[in-house]
């Protein structure tokens, strides 16, 4: 018998961790998270940033980044540690449209992240 959830999770593109908690000692943090390409074939996934309300942040590195079938890669993320010393950002992972028989699909995933500014 097929464990199908854990197929379908082997088959899903993902962003490691999901969700995590950083400690900035000045004013900025980085965030590390890694980018999973689960398809047959060489796929481009756009990196966006968001803030707590949503709006675009533009300190992510790389912008867009070409990963081989079955590979992953490392992005990073820098994000301003504000004085109110703590602040939650969106990472998503967003791969290019994948036509399949006559309709179109983008894959996204995102983590939540927490980023704490520590004060001495």
């Amino acid at each position: 018998m097929t464990n199908l959830p854990l197929l379908a999770a082997m088959l899903m593109q993902a962003l490691s961790p999901m969700e995590g908690q950083v400690h900035a000692f000045g004013e900025a943090a980085a965030l590390r998270v890694t980018v999973v390409n689960p398809y047959e074939a060489p796929h481009r996934f756009s990196m966006e940033a968001f803030g707590e309300d949503w709006a675009p942040l533009t300190d992510v590195a790389p912008r867009s980044i070409l990963i081989g079938p079955g590979d992953s890669a490392v992005v990073t993320l820098f994000v301003p540690a504000r004085e109110t010393q703590r602040r939650t950002v969106r990472l998503c992972a967003t791969s290019g449209a994948l036509a399949r028989q006559g309709y179109a699909i983008r894959g996204q995933v995102c983590g939540k992240y927490v980023v704490s500014r520590l004060h001495s």
